[in-house]
């Protein structure tokens, strides 16, 4: 059956179905209309057409008059017309009435107006250049990610200024953020906060083999240093400790430092995306497809592998690991300099 026949039997059913229907005041109010001129999407029935404008400021709402419609005929109208419902007549023909959402204003397009994005933005934000967001994304400037925000409905933030970088090396950070990286190796510029005056006193040690009152004492020594500290295990740092003597938190399980020997307590089961394919290079010299085949791979050996940086191990970095052997010949798991990360 060919498109033109599909649509002579299409309006023949819609033509019976309507006729069917009772005559009664009021119509339907719907959300959107097609460059057919049809509505789709209903929102309202049994509504008039001041009622349906009133309510709905928006640019693409309009109205049909078919009152109390079936069931079936709206269903029809909805998933079984390629038209949608008849007899379409949009709401607002300027934008005199039109109350557009946040960063959006109203303009007329071929005479129908219509909501488009015009975030606020400043002729010197967009002089200052290219933007790395907070999706690890690159924007021409602060406008143009202010305008994908207003477009597709996201939440990205300015991470820093200039293009995005594969380390923490380069990244200039705005005043009172710092740039740690994340599972992949990647920076991202965060707010540091060195007041733990309101902190509960519970000891941690971090994996610079040092005691801290809490957290937070932890956090604020990375603040005002700048060199990232991760917490090992909790309470006090222990001379010679191994996996036996330390206690993790129940939803995570014990890895030894394959350098320092120290006991890390490390979360075994993260939250792994199915749609994750940044590959890493791990401290061990070995490239993973991502960071959870690394952290599995980890957990499986007891030993504690971390991203060396983003992307594939350098093929310097496979020759080095590949030439050093233990005592036993075995190959050693560790390679080149452990830069920890938050976590």
């Amino acid at each position: 059956m060919n498109e033109e026949m599909r649509e002579k039997i299409s309006d023949f059913i819609w033509i019976w179905i309507f006729i069917l229907q009772p005559i009664v005041e009021g119509g339907i109010c719907w959300q959107s209309i097609s460059k057919t001129g049809n509505c789709r999407k209903m929102l309202m029935i049994n509504v008039t057409k001041e009622q349906c404008c009133s309510f709905q400021t928006e640019p693409s709402v309009g109205w049909s008059p078919q009152s109390a419609p079936s069931s079936g005929l709206i269903f029809f109208w909805e998933y079984l017309s390629t038209k949608g419902a008849p007899v379409c007549r949009k709401c607002h023909n300027s934008c005199k009435d039109v109350i557009c959402p946040k960063e959006k204003k109203c303009r007329m397009k071929k005479g129908i107006p219509k909501c488009v994005c015009k975030p606020k933005c400043s002729s010197i934000e967009r002089s200052k250049g290219p933007v790395c967001g907070t999706d690890m994304t690159k924007y021409k400037s602060r406008c143009h990610l202010l305008r994908h925000n207003c477009r597709y409905n996201t939440d990205i933030k300015v991470d820093y200024y200039g293009k995005c970088k594969d380390s923490c090396k380069f990244v200039k950070c705005p005043t009172g953020r710092f740039c740690v990286e994340d599972q992949n190796g990647l920076p991202h510029c965060i707010i540091c906060s060195t007041d733990c005056s309101l902190a509960h006193k519970e000891h941690v040690c971090g994996n610079d083999k040092q005691t801290y009152d809490s957290g937070c004492h932890l956090r604020a020594e990375f603040c005002r240093t700048g060199n990232p500290i991760q917490i090992a295990y909790p309470g006090p740092c222990k001379a010679n400790a191994t996996c036996p003597s330390i206690r993790c938190p129940y939803f995570m399980e014990c890895l030894v430092h394959p350098v320092t020997k120290q006991p890390i307590c490390t979360n075994c089961r993260p939250q792994c995306s199915p749609l994750s394919v940044v590959p890493v290079c791990g401290t061990d010299g070995i490239s993973y497809k991502n960071y959870c085949t690394l952290r599995k791979k980890s957990c499986e050996m007891r030993v504690l592998i971390q991203t060396k940086y983003s992307g594939r191990c350098h093929i310097i970095s496979v020759l080095f690991r590949n030439a050093q052997t233990d005592q036993d010949g075995a190959k050693q798991m560790y390679m080149g300099q452990n830069i920890p990360k938050l976590t």
